[in-house]
C-alpha cells in the first residue's frame, strides 16, 4: 500500500516537473526575456552608480570653486556661527512664546 502511495506520488511529480519545463526552459519566448532580464541589470545598475559618482564629483568640484571664490577668515566665521546660533535660539523662543 505505501509502495503504490509512493509511486503515485512520483509520477505526479514527474508530470509537474514535465509542465514546468515545458512552460519556462523549454519555452524560448521565456528564455529570450530571462537572457534579456540578466543582460541588461547588471548595465542598469553601474550606470546608476556612475552617474551617482560623477553627481558627487560635480558637486565636490563647484564647492571647491565657490570656497575659492568667497574665501573665509577663521575670526569672521565664527562670528557669523554665533549670530546664526543666537538667531535661532531667538527665532525659537518667539515660536515657543507665541
Amino acid at each position: 500500500m505505501y509502495y503504490q502511495l509512493f509511486f503515485i506520488n512520483n509520477i505526479y511529480f514527474l508530470f509537474i516537473k514535465n509542465i514546468l519545463l515545458d512552460m519556462t526552459i523549454n519555452n524560448p519566448i521565456f528564455i529570450f526575456a530571462l537572457i534579456t532580464v540578466i543582460w541588461f541589470i547588471p548595465g542598469i545598475l553601474v550606470r546608476r552608480i556612475n552617474e551617482l559618482k560623477q553627481i558627487k564629483k560635480t558637486q565636490k568640484r563647484q564647492a571647491e570653486a565657490i570656497k575659492k571664490l568667497y574665501p573665509n577668515s577663521k575670526d569672521s566665521s565664527n562670528y557669523l556661527n554665533k549670530k546664526s546660533i543666537e538667531l535661532l535660539t531667538l527665532m525659537l523662543h518667539i515660536n515657543i512664546f507665541f
